[in-house]
């Protein structure tokens, strides 16, 4: 029979490894992500997400509101507000997309850490 272990940080696995596990059976990899400033993308991935995915929605609609609308001048309010909206969405993007990033190169940094324990 094999043993595996569960770990949520590299120095779990290498503590199991001591103790003679063979692998990872589980890596809850959300666990990876409270520790030290790690919760602060965490943080930032949500808060950015809220503003920006509502501000994509309005985005989409808008766009589709404009492809319907018959007359100049209501097509010019569509673009205007588009065009604002584009300016605005611009933060969240980033918080959220920066945030995300980040988590992406902190698990693939630590997964690759689980292996070589």
């Amino acid at each position: 029979m094999k043993v595996r272990t569960n770990a949520d940080t590299p120095a779990d696995a290498a503590i199991a490894r001591s103790f003679g596990a063979e692998g990872i059976g589980l890596c809850r990899t959300e666990h990876m992500f409270f520790a030290g400033d790690r919760i602060d993308y965490v943080r930032q991935m949500i808060l950015g997400s809220l503003d920006y995915k509502k501000a994509e929605r309005e985005l989409n609609a808008l766009e589709l509101e404009l492809s319907r609308a018959a007359s100049p001048k209501k097509r010019k309010e569509i673009q205007e507000s588009r065009n604002k909206l584009k300016k605005d969405i611009e933060e969240p993007k980033r918080l959220y997309k920066g945030g995300l990033s980040e988590l992406i190169k902190l698990q693939r940094k630590d997964l690759k850490e689980y292996s070589r324990q």
